[in-house]
């Protein structure tokens, strides 16, 4: 402990959790008031360990800004048939252990990383569950996960999907394992519609990095807007501006 107690509000509010005080950096407590009574972190949040769904409930963290710091791991989904979810759409999360997807054969969770929310760690483990999808990463916007290792199931239990501008990053020359995931259906890009973009030691010295590419987008040149820009995404149809893997259209009839 202490545990969180709510109702939904500030991961600081001592008033929220069970001691009456946040945890500190010496406590592991535990989130398991079902998905819709959740800490939201905002600032600064120390711990040991983070346990999210357990004792017999659900439970979900949120973290739109600041930071998160573990000593050690953190538990998303960690017995029972409970489901645990943390989702960070802003701020820093460093791990000072394990990502644990799961830690129990019928438990099941969900990581949700979006907008610029930034997360390093030492293993991503998504590899206990039995249940079908029942260990989720999703990383999106542009967010960012990096870490030393991964133990990843390949056969139907974990998902890792890659989109917008989401980058996975992980040390040593992983390319072999990260085909075999996407091979397997494990690792997608863009929810399926995309194919994964690898490399070893390229974009990141001594690491394998991976982001998604999005399937071409055919833009028409509509000259929505009056200053005849290429880059002013009001000229074109869809509103966008093209890039390297677009189509783009551009009808001259009738003029010079």
């Amino acid at each position: 402990g202490p545990d969180w107690s709510g109702p939904t509000g500030d991961w600081g509010d001592g008033a929220k959790w069970s001691g009456g005080t946040p945890p500190t950096s010496a406590d592991t407590p535990g989130i398991y008031r079902g998905t819709s009574n959740y800490p939201v972190i905002t600032g600064a949040a120390t711990v040991n360990e983070l346990y999210i769904g357990i004792a017999g409930t659900d439970g979900r963290v949120d973290m739109t800004g600041g930071t998160l710091t573990t000593a050690s791991a953190i538990v998303v989904g960690v017995n029972g048939a409970f489901y645990g979810e943390l989702s960070i759409s802003g701020g820093t999360a460093a791990l000072g252990g394990h990502l644990y997807i799961s830690n129990y054969a019928t438990a099941t969770g969900l990581v949700d990383l979006s907008g610029d929310a930034s997360m390093t760690l030492n293993t991503l483990a998504m590899a206990y569950s039995t249940v079908t999808l029942g260990m989720q990463l999703n990383i999106s916007g542009d967010a960012t996960i990096e870490m030393a290792a991964q133990w990843v199931d390949t056969t139907g239990k974990a998902l890792i999907d890659i989109s917008d501008n989401g980058t996975y990053i992980v040390a040593g020359d992983q390319v072999a394992i990260i085909n075999l995931y996407e091979s397997t259906g494990t690792m997608t890009a863009n929810g399926g519609t995309g194919q994964l973009v690898i490399d070893y030691d390229v974009r990141k010295p001594g690491k394998t990095t991976v982001t998604a590419s999005r399937p071409p987008t055919t833009y028409n040149w509509d000259n929505g807007g009056t200053d005849q820009l290429w880059d002013a995404p009001n000229n074109w149809n869809p509103d966008g501006i093209p890039s390297i893997s677009d189509y783009v259209y551009i009808d001259i009839t009738g003029e010079d």
